[in-house]
C-alpha cells in the first residue's frame, strides 16, 4: 500500500475533487441527516483504493499506484464529464438503517429511474453483501456489511437532479409526484413507527412524507380521514407493511392535501411567529 506521500507526489492526486453537485445535493445533506461527518460519509477513498470510482478517470489511467486501470474508465459512459473528479461516495450507516437503504437503492437501480448510478452496493440483513454493478445484480467484499457504497458513471457524477434523487432515495424521503389526472381516485394514510405521516395511493406511491406537524386525529376526521393508522415500518419505494389499512371508498387526495397544505400552514406560520 502506498503512502500518502507517495500518492501525493503525483499530479493527478492532488487534481482530483468532488463533483460541486455531489458534495451540495448529496454528501452534505447525508451528513446533516444521519448527523455524521465526512470522515463517515465522502466522495475520496484513502490510501487503500487504488482503482475504481472512489479515484478520478485520470488517476485510474495514469497513477502508478492503481492496479486495475479499466475499472471505472472503460465503458462509453465513463468517457464524458470531469476526469479529475470522484464517481462514487461511502454513507457510513450500518444496522436496519443499512438495511432499509439498500433496499430502496435496489429498488432505485432495478426500476430504471437512476441511468446515471453505475453501482452500488451494501446489504439487506447484514450477513450478505448485495448491490449492483454495471446493469446487473452483484456482490462485493464484507466491508460493504458495515457501509452505503454508491459509484456512478463519470458523466453522470455533477448531475443535481440524480444527486437529489439518491439522497431522497438513501433517506427514505422522495417525494414522488402522484398522477393527478383523476384527483377523486382512492388514497389512505398511514404513520409509521417514527410518528412520520405517510400517504400512499392505491398503486403505492408515496404522495408526501415527513409531515410530522399532521398528527391531531381531529384534523383528518374533519376532511373525512378516519386515521392516522400505525404502521411498523414503510419503505419510500415499495408497498405499506400488510397491516396497513385501505379506507374504503376514500378518502380523496384532494382531502387529504387539504388537510397537509392546513397543517403546514398553521406550522409556518407558528415558527414565524416564534421568529
Amino acid at each position: 500500500m502506498p503512502t500518502y506521500a507517495q500518492l501525493d507526489s503525483e499530479p493527478e492526486w492532488a487534481a482530483q475533487r468532488t463533483p460541486p453537485a455531489m458534495e451540495t445535493e448529496l454528501l452534505a445533506p447525508l451528513r446533516r441527516f444521519y448527523n455524521l461527518g465526512p470522515a463517515s460519509i465522502g466522495a475520496a477513498g484513502d490510501n487503500n483504493h487504488l482503482y475504481g470510482r472512489h479515484r478520478s478517470f485520470n488517476w485510474d489511467r495514469a497513477s502508478r499506484f492503481c492496479t486495475n486501470r479499466s475499472y471505472g474508465t472503460s465503458d462509453p459512459r465513463d468517457q464524458g464529464g470531469d476526469r479529475d473528479q470522484y464517481r462514487a461516495f461511502d454513507v457510513g450507516i450500518t444496522d436496519q438503517v443499512l438495511y432499509d437503504a439498500s433496499r430502496r437503492m435496489d429498488a432505485l437501480v432495478q426500476s430504471g429511474r437512476a441511468p446515471g448510478v453505475a453501482e452500488w452496493f451494501g446489504t439487506f440483513d447484514g450477513r450478505v453483501v448485495s448491490g449492483w454493478y454495471e446493469g446487473r445484480p452483484s456482490t462485493s467484499d464484507s466491508s460493504h456489511l458495515s457501509h452505503l457504497h454508491g459509484g456512478l458513471w463519470n458523466e453522470s457524477a455533477d448531475d443535481d437532479a440524480l444527486m437529489r434523487l439518491l439522497y431522497q432515495t438513501i433517506t427514505g424521503t422522495a417525494p414522488v409526484t402522484p398522477q393527478r389526472e383523476d384527483d377523486d381516485m382512492a388514497a389512505f394514510l398511514a404513520q409509521d413507527a417514527n410518528g412520520i405521516a405517510v400517504v400512499w395511493t392505491g398503486a403505492g406511491d408515496v404522495l408526501w412524507r415527513n409531515i410530522s406537524a399532521v398528527e391531531t386525529v381531529a384534523a383528518w376526521n374533519a376532511a373525512g380521514v378516519p386515521g392516522p393508522f400505525h404502521v411498523p415500518s414503510i419503505g419510500a419505494l415499495g408497498s405499506p407493511a400488510p397491516v396497513a389499512m385501505t379506507l374504503g371508498g376514500g378518502p380523496t387526495l384532494n382531502q387529504i392535501e387539504r388537510v397537509v397544505d392546513r397543517e403546514l400552514d398553521e406550522q409556518s406560520m407558528a415558527g414565524a411567529d416564534q421568529d
